[in-house]
């Protein structure tokens, strides 16, 4: 008994000796150092300190009459990886939105317009700069940009229509064209599951529809945040 009280006293010891705190006496040091000096100075070679502190004093002021351009700039699904929306489609492709979400945008106070921004005005894979001039070219003064990613399933029954179902995620964010900030960004997740029809050509079109129904409503959410942080704005700057 002794041995194993023994053992047991050495397992212990050995399990608190994993845990890896930080001492105290470094974060005092640290609190002897500048604000806005970096820990990292090798990440001036994306941006210096000076510049950092410059970008986060900075407020975005949005005019009184927006123009809001909207980009998808990608969707994955699970759907076209398991081949059920038949051969030769790609596991990543713009799905057609629901008119509902530009009305809903534009029916926001202070905005003038929204609409879609052209595609060929990007390259296939935009970094921020090449986003912020292609706003520019379309005249926008925020650019709202979004991906998705939706999950399918379908559910067989023998006594009634099959059923097809989708979990659907879409990551938003606005894009202040004069200065290059991100001031919005909104998460939604929407999930639908519907019966097929018996005017569906075939399974697939079942998957396809509920996909997108489950899409709309997850962006439907975002343009909502999106005009309550217009409304915001717009108030804080009166």
């Amino acid at each position: 008994m002794r041995t194993l009280a023994y053992l047991g006293l050495l397992a212990t010891s050995a399990c608190g000796s994993v845990a890896t705190q930080q001492p105290a006496t470094p974060f005092a040091e640290l609190q002897d150092q500048p604000p806005a000096a970096s820990l990292f100075p090798s990440d001036a070679a994306v941006l210096d300190d000076s510049e950092i502190d410059r970008i986060l004093a900075a407020q975005v002021r949005l005019p009184t009459h927006l123009r809001i351009a909207l980009l998808h700039l990608d969707h994955r699904s699970a759907g076209r990886f398991y081949g059920w929306y038949g051969a030769g489609r790609t596991a990543t492709f713009e799905v057609e939105l629901n008119p509902a979400l530009i009305e809903t945008l534009r029916s926001a106070s202070g905005v003038e317009d929204a609409s879609y921004l052209p595609s060929f005005l990007v390259p296939e894979r935009p970094t921020v700069a090449h986003l912020r001039e292609a706003a520019a070219r379309y005249q926008s003064d925020l650019l709202f940009v979004f991906t998705s990613d939706c999950q399918l399933y379908q559910r067989y029954r023998f006594f009634a229509a099959d059923e097809a179902k989708a979990y659907c995620i879409a990551d938003s964010a606005i894009l202040d064209t004069r200065t290059g900030i991100v001031p919005f960004t909104s998460r939604a997740r929407q999930e639908i599951t519907v019966a097929q029809k018996q005017s569906d050509a075939e399974f697939a079109e079942t998957l396809r529809n509920v996909e997108t129904a489950a899409l709309d409503k997850a962006m439907q959410e975002n343009a909502e945040n999106l005009i309550r942080f217009l409304g915001r704005a717009a108030a804080s700057s009166r």
